[in-house]
Parts: C-alpha cells; structure tokens; sequence
C-alpha cells in the first residue's frame, strides 16, 4: 500500500509501506534446514526501500515459531547475537524451516461394521510441524486394510485389528484398534434392549451392549 502523509506546510509526502497480517499460532521450536534469508514482513519482494531482506540465518538456526502468514513463518531467533540483533524477529519461508514433531494421538478405539470405511485422523503436536508423515501397521489385515494416507477398508470379515501409526522417523507412535462387526451384531442388541426397557435399574450385560459411536 501507500502511505500519503500531509505536512503542515502543505507538502504532499508519499512512502511504499507492506502490512503483513499473520495469524498467531502455537509458540513451537523450529530451525533452519539452509542457509535463508529473513524479511520484515512476509514478502520477499514487497517494492518496500531497500527490498525486505533483512538478513540471513545459517542452516540449523535454532528459532522460536509464533505466526503464520501466507506462505511464511513469524519467527523469534532463540540465541541473539551482536551480528543478529537487526533481525531477532522477523519473518521466514516455510520451505526454509523444519518443525519436528513432539508427539501424536489417535483415536484409541474405532467401531465399524463390515463393508465401513474411516480415515484415520493423526492429531500431531505441534500443529505446525513441517513433515506430517506417517507409517501405518496393520495387525490383521484378514479383517481391515489401511493405506499410506490412513485410510481404512473393512474386508469380508468381523473381528479387531491393531493399527500402529508411527512417525517416518519412527521417533514417536500411536495406537488405535479397529473393532469390525457383521450386521447381526446391532440387530442382536436391539432385540437385547428392547426386552430390557421394563428393567430400567438393571445394566444391560458387557456382551451385548451397543456398538460405540466413533468420536
């Protein structure tokens, strides 16, 4: 945008300025995976005096995340120097950052019947982490079938399987059992709980209790 600034003795001044609005995200540790450059503003051609380049990170530069915006990072350098004071906050290409993954969570538990499908959803902390690539184990894969994206197929068969996910570094796991049942099985305990609804005390037996929603 321009800035046109009025002064009081009537002169007319104009200046080039760039805004940024980034959005505020979970403070995570990341660090640089080159050498890259860093900008006051997310752009690295903004028309801005003296372009936006503000300086230069070396690879492996511990920094701190704290926003996004486009396709860039806000970024607060962990370790200040006297070289680096111009530029401890600044704005930085995502490609230029690498964002390790702390931990990841599945659903403990998945309920389908035979003939379901479910992608599997991999909650990872944090949520900005740069490489969001999973592995998947398949305990049985008589009764469930489960690609590369976590996408998972019932077979012709009831029974549970164990799934793994694990990060492609194998750093951090997961685990969620899939529990398939065939189409008797929801028939069966509403038979059950309709004979039981002039018993409202009595809990409906382990065995026969309805099949769980999935979250």
């Amino acid at each position: 945008m321009t800035l046109t600034i009025l002064t009081k003795d009537g002169k007319t001044l104009k200046e080039k300025v760039f805004v940024s609005v980034y959005e505020s995200i979970q403070a995570c540790e990341g660090m640089t995976n080159k050498k890259a450059d860093v900008y006051r503003c997310a752009s690295d051609n903004t028309g801005v005096e003296n372009n936006d380049k503000i300086g230069e990170l070396q690879k492996g530069a511990a920094i701190t995340i704290t926003a996004e915006c486009d396709d860039y990072f806000r970024y607060v350098l962990q370790e200040e120097s006297e070289e680096s004071s111009e530029y401890r906050v600044g704005f930085i290409k995502m490609s230029d950052v690498t964002i390790p993954i702390t931990s990841i969570s599945v659903e403990e538990d998945i309920y389908l019947d035979m003939g379901e499908e479910w992608d599997l959803e991999v909650d990872v902390e944090p949520e900005a982490a740069t490489e969001q690539n999973f592995v998947y184990d398949n305990s049985n894969p008589a009764v469930v079938d489960i690609d590369a994206e976590g996408h998972i197929t019932t077979t012709k068969r009831a029974g549970a399987s164990v799934i793994i996910v694990s990060t492609a570094d194998g750093l951090h796991k997961a685990k969620c059992e899939v529990h398939v049942s065939s189409p008797p099985y929801n028939a069966a305990w509403k038979d059950t709980v309709e004979d039981e609804k002039d018993e409202p005390e009595q809990a409906p037996p382990q065995d026969s209790a309805q099949k769980p929603k999935n979250k």
